[in-house]
This record gives structure tokens, sequence and C-alpha cells, in this order.
């Protein structure tokens, strides 16, 4: 949680993080490990593949305003 506020630049609470997480993981999406401490959360292939897509669609749809905004594999 504290990577992804620094990488939003905004205060992510457990209230907005968990519900997604949830959501992602009942899609299949993600899939949560446990450890004694901690749970982390890992892209399934199928998120992977979802990512991909989701990538390769923004890039189409918005290349002529972000032109320097283009992901390696979407090139």
């Amino acid at each position: 949680m504290k990577a992804l506020n620094e990488l939003k630049q905004t205060k992510i609470t457990q209230g907005t993080l968990y519900p997604a997480l949830q959501r992602l993981e009942e899609l299949g999406l993600i899939k949560r490990k446990k450890s004694a401490r901690r749970h982390t959360w890992h892209l399934t292939d199928k998120g992977k593949n979802e990512m991909r897509r989701a990538c390769g669609e923004f890039c189409a749809t918005f290349h002529g305003i972000f032109r320097d905004f283009v992901c390696e594999k979407c090139r």
C-alpha cells in the first residue's frame, strides 16, 4: 500500500485497496499467497493476458495524444 501511495501520489486506504484486490481475485486475474506475516498478490496467466490486452487498447486509443508514451511491448 505504501508503494502504491507513492506511485499514485495519493492516499490509498485499506477500504479502497482490499475490495479491489478481492474483485481481481474473484475474476481470476490475481492470486493471493499467504505467509506468516503478510499476503502478497501475483498476476495469473489470465491477469497477464488482460494487462497486455488493456495496454494495447490504451495505446491504440490514445496514440495520437501520447505518442511518447507507448510501452515497449505495444510498439
